[in-house]
């Protein structure tokens, strides 16, 4: 699973809470490892970290999930 932070205007996307001057979402994106494209995609808030959304997210048989952390 890969995630990418997409920024948004706060003022614009007042729903989009971030930052106390940013707004964004998050695109949390599983691969399949056989032929490496997308199974699925989940949108969340900006805040929702990978490792959350991992949580209730289904592994294949064939896939395996890493998770690294920053430290």
């Amino acid at each position: 699973m890969d995630a990418s932070t997409i920024d948004l205007c706060l003022p614009v996307f007042p729903w989009a809470d971030f930052r106390s001057t940013k707004g964004a979402i998050k695109l949390h994106v599983g691969l399949n490892h056989n032929g490496y494209l997308p199974e699925f995609a989940v949108i969340t808030d900006g805040k929702t970290s990978d490792v959350e959304n991992g949580c209730f997210t289904s592994i294949t048989m064939a896939g395996f999930a890493t998770i690294m952390m920053a430290g």
